[in-house]
Order: structure tokens, then sequence, then C-alpha cells
């Protein structure tokens, strides 16, 4: 990860991803009650 980011990561998080939730391209919650859990499609096969 480089030193500094431009306008920080703070920024980032506090108005990108919120827009990502809005458009449907990130979630807001997960039904597991982790992310490594049988309720990942990743992980389906294991």
């Amino acid at each position: 990860m480089p030193p500094h980011l431009p306008g920080g990561l703070e920024d980032c998080v506090d108005h990108v991803r919120p827009l990502l939730q809005e458009w449907g391209l990130l979630r807001t919650e997960y039904s597991g009650r982790t992310l490594r859990g049988p309720s990942n499609p990743r992980n389906s096969g294991t």
C-alpha cells in the first residue's frame, strides 16, 4: 500500500463505499457470521 493516498483512505470509505452500495455493487449486510463461512458463494465448493 502506498504511504499516502490522494484524498485519504477515509475519503474513499466515506464517499465511494456508499455510492457502490447504492448502485448494488457492494453489499450492505452479510448473511453469515463471517465472510469465510458457507454462506459466501466463493466458498460453496469447499
